[in-house]
C-alpha cells in the first residue's frame, strides 16, 4: 500500500513576502482610491463655484448680443449698453438745415402694433453715425397707413447732421442695463444678484492693459481677423486655491 507524503506548509519566509506583497497592493488600491476620490471631491466643488457664476455669464452674453451698437461701455468694475427693444429701416431723416430736423419717418418696429405705437414713446430712437449711436427721446409718433404700416416719430431734441447708417437702420433702445462685480464679490444686474464668490480685485484694474486679468469686463478692439469682443474674465475660489472663468462675447454689428 503506496503511503502519502505529509503535505508541506508555508515557510516563515514565505508567509512574511506574501504579508508584504499584499500590503504593497492594498497600499497602492487604497491610494488610488483615495486618490480618485479626491478629484471628484475637488471637481465638485470646482463645479459648484463655477455654477454660482455660471447663469450670470449666460445671460449676461445674451444681452450683449443684443445690445444696441456702439452703446457698450466698460468700467473697472461695472459693464453699461442699451438693450435693443426693436429695430427697422426709416424711410427718411432729416437732412440738416430743412428746419424739421426732430422727426424721422420710418417702417413701424416691433413696439408697435396695428393701431399705435404707444410702447415706443419715450423710449430712445437710436441711429448710427460711423458705428457712433445717436440717441434721442421719443416724444410722440403719427402713424400713416391703416394699419400704422409706416410711423413719423417725433424726437425730443435736433439730430446731428450724419451721415447716418446707409443701410438706414435704426433701433429702439429699452432701458439701460449695468451690470457690476460689487466690493463683497456679487455679481449684480441693475441691483440684482446674478451670481456670487468673484474674487476679482478690480481696484487695480487697469483697462489699458489689455492682458491684465483684475479686469471683471475686458472690451477688446476690433481686427482684422474678428469684430469687437468683450471677455469676462472672473476669479473664483474654493480650498484657497483660485482659477479664472473666462468667457469672450462677440458684439455684432461692431466692426
Amino acid at each position: 500500500m503506496r503511503r502519502l507524503r505529509p503535505q508541506r506548509g508555508l515557510t516563515l519566509v514565505e508567509l512574511v513576502v506574501t504579508l508584504l506583497v499584499m500590503g504593497i497592493l492594498a497600499l497602492g488600491v487604497t491610494g488610488f482610491i483615495t486618490f480618485g476620490t479626491r478629484i471628484y471631491v475637488e471637481s465638485q466643488a470646482w463645479q459648484q463655484e463655477l455654477g454660482k457664476v455660471r447663469y450670470g455669464a449666460q445671460r449676461l452674453s445674451r444681452e450683449l448680443r443684443d445690445a444696441v451698437p456702439g452703446s457698450v461701455s466698460v468700467t473697472t468694475d461695472c459693464i453699461d449698453f442699451l438693450p435693443i427693444l426693436a429695430s427697422e429701416r426709416y424711410l427718411s431723416a432729416p437732412a440738416p438745415g430743412n428746419g424739421n430736423l426732430d422727426k424721422v419717418v420710418a417702417y413701424a418696429p416691433g413696439c408697435c402694433t396695428d393701431s399705435d405705437c404707444d410702447a415706443c414713446e419715450g423710449q430712445p430712437l437710436v441711429l448710427l453715425d460711423n458705428y457712433t449711436p445717436v440717441s434721442r427721446t421719443i416724444d410722440d409718433h403719427q402713424c400713416q397707413g391703416s394699419n400704422c404700416e409706416r410711423v413719423r416719430f417725433t424726437l425730443d431734441s435736433d439730430l446731428p447732421t450724419g451721415p447716418f447708417s446707409a443701410a438706414r437702420r435704426f433701433f429702439v433702445a429699452g432701458d439701460p442695463v449695468r451690470w457690476c462685480v460689487t466690493a463683497g464679490g456679487d455679481l449684480e444686474r441693475n441691483g440684482v444678484l446674478m451670481g456670487e464668490g468673484i474674487q476679482n480685485d478690480w481696484l487695480n484694474c487697469d483697462l489699458a492693459n489689455l492682458d491684465d486679468p483684475d479686469c471683471p469686463f475686458m472690451e477688446l478692439p476690433p481686427s482684422l481677423a474678428r469684430n469687437n469682443i468683450v471677455r469676462l474674465q472672473w476669479w473664483v475660489e474654493t480650498a484657497s486655491q483660485p482659477q479664472r472663468f473666462v468667457q469672450e462675447v462677440q458684439l455684432e454689428n461692431v466692426p
